[in-house]
């Protein structure tokens, strides 16, 4: 039987056309590890895509060549072919037109006439032959790169890579470790298994820099020393870090600081639960992005470990905007939330409440209490 690296590598070489993808509220260690996997592929001389949904570059991550590739959409994924015979006569024109967001073509022939039975449709294959998921949960984490292409998820290849346990092994290839900290981490000796040579100065800053987001810059508690030891050969390998760790923690702005320090502020913790807000007015001349508090989230998961449960509530013109992080794997929140179209995976989910940000606080915390009261019975 062969390994999964073995059975990954025989899949990339009978793909030409890969798509790589990752949650659309990703982290630095999917985005580095995407970018990551965009170069490596390229030196096998691949077609490669990058689709995260509604992608906006991260300001502390345009360092990172390729960033600029990625796209927000998935787009001509598949093209649907019209098969006219033409044995019996000739075409002598062809022409179209669109009318009221209808096309219509028009066909007429040397001779004779077109009957309704020349005319067939061919559904021609998507354009991908291969999907590559990192750190994504679930498929419907993807957003609407999954959700607009359901049947093509279905039909194509998937090598599935990710290191929680809450992974739903959608991939027909599962490439899912529980003992490391990133995917930078299992991509890093994922590459060496199949090639090390190829990883040059480029590809290793990329996979660098997903390492250390995904750490906070080693000081999580979960870092082990096989992390160090995969860092410093990245190192040798050509990795910036001193261009990594300027971008990621020297060079955050006044505004920023500001955002994070209200929310470091207004910090609260009870029963396993921790949980922060955001006002209008701390956010005034910020316009803050999801990235941001996701940030923020992250940061705090490395010196609050016995948390099960972090919250950052944000106040908006109408409503408020939860981020809900799921750090306890017995958990599921997502029955609990089901009722405000949530996005997001099991770990993170993005909703928003109708109410305001008081009341918000209020009773969500109070419906979380009960329903976890009941999962604890």
């Amino acid at each position: 039987m062969l390994s999964l690296e073995q059975q990954i590598k025989e899949q990339l070489n009978q793909s030409n056309n890969i798509l790589i993808t990752t949650a659309k509220y990703f982290s630095g260690d999917q985005l580095g590890t995407a970018l990551a996997w965009y170069w490596y592929l390229k030196k096998l001389n691949k077609n490669i895509e990058i689709v995260i949904d509604n992608y906006q570059p991260p300001l502390d991550y345009n360092f990172l060549p390729g960033g600029e590739l990625i796209k927000k959409e998935l787009t001509h994924l598949k093209k649907l072919t019209l098969s006219l015979d033409v044995s019996q006569s000739d075409l002598e024109e062809l022409s179209y037109d669109i009318v009221d967001k209808e096309l219509l073509i028009y066909l007429t022939p040397k001779k004779g006439v077109l009957r309704q039975e020349d005319l067939k449709f061919k559904d021609n294959n998507y354009r991908f032959d291969l999907i590559i998921t990192l750190g994504c949960q679930d498929l419907n984490s993807l957003g609407k790169v999954y959700d607009d292409h359901p049947d093509f998820f279905y039909k194509t290849t998937i090598i599935n890579v990710d290191y929680a346990s809450q992974n739903e092994r959608f991939g027909q290839i599962n490439l899912i470790d529980l003992n490391k900290i990133a995917l930078a981490e299992i991509t890093y000796e994922l590459f060496k298994k199949l090639n090390e040579s190829l990883i040059d100065d480029k590809i290793a800053t990329a996979l660098l820099t997903g390492l250390t987001a995904a750490t906070n810059s080693f000081k999580s508690l979960r870092l082990t020393p096989e992390s160090l030891i995969n860092a410093s050969q990245l190192i040798a390998l050509g990795a910036d870090k001193e261009k990594i760790i300027t971008n990621l923690y020297r060079n955050k702005n006044i505004t920023t600081l500001n955002l994070w320090g209200k929310i470091l502020t207004n910090l609260k913790e009870q029963e396993k639960i921790i949980w922060s807000s955001v006002t209008l007015a701390d956010q005034k001349n910020h316009s803050p992005e999801d990235n941001d508090f996701i940030n923020v989230i992250n940061e705090l998961l490395t010196t609050a470990r016995q948390a099960d449960i972090l919250i950052i509530f944000v106040e908006e013109a109408s409503g408020t905007k939860v981020y809900l992080y799921n750090n306890n794997l017995n958990y599921n929140l997502t029955p609990l939330v089901s009722r405000f179209n949530a996005q997001g995976d099991k770990k993170l989910i993005i909703f928003k409440h109708p109410a305001n940000l008081e009341n918000c606080q209020t009773e969500f915390l109070k419906e979380l209490r009960e329903f976890l009261t009941n999962i604890n019975k």
